[in-house]
């Protein structure tokens, strides 16, 4: 006896619903997952950027320089603490869970002698930063993100011409360099 087959049910009408992939959380307007690699690249600029405030505060701090010094380096500083600050705010709206650390590169610094080439290694520092932050720029997608990176970027390219005519500033004023 020939087996009978039977055609499957109506498939629109027994439709089982599955649960979605995350990659169509956005579409149903739910959040993504957070990206744990750029979140290790906003932790890791977090971390320089809270370093970089604290070694141009200790700089600024010192007796022996020039008040226009001072006030050039509490801008920088400033610069760096309002970076770490966004970066945390953005690391905590991404869903991920920001670092609470400080880079080591606050004892690097000041492990040199000078002021002078103290500033040489803060601008080293800047470098690296502009360079991390365009290596995480792919990787951020959001509009917001991108822009506030950018100009995180474009301000770190500033404070590098800035932090050179302070050095070239404290040359000529016969401090040590």
């Amino acid at each position: 006896m020939a087996e009978q087959r039977q055609d499957p049910p109506d498939s629109r009408a027994t439709r089982t619903e599955v649960a979605s992939s995350p990659c169509s959380l956005p579409e149903h307007g739910l959040p993504a997952p957070p990206d744990p690699i750029l979140i290790d690249q906003l932790n890791a600029l977090l971390e320089a950027e809270r370093a970089g405030a604290k070694v141009l505060g200790v700089l600024a701090a010192a007796i022996a320089i020039d008040e226009p010094v001072r006030k050039a380096l509490h801008a920088l500083q400033m610069d760096e603490a309002e970076n770490a600050v966004r970066l945390f705010r953005a690391i905590r709206a991404l869903g991920g869970a920001a670092s609470p650390s400080i880079g080591d590169f606050v004892g690097k610094t000041l492990l040199i002698d000078g002021l002078g080439a103290r500033l040489r290694f803060v601008n080293r520092g800047q470098q690296w930063v502009a360079r991390r932050i365009d290596e995480a720029l792919p990787r951020a997608t959001a509009p917001a993100l991108q822009a506030m990176l950018v100009q995180m970027r474009d301000d770190h390219l500033r404070n590098i011409d800035a932090c050179a005519t302070l050095v070239t500033v404290i040359e000529a004023a016969g401090r040590p360099a």
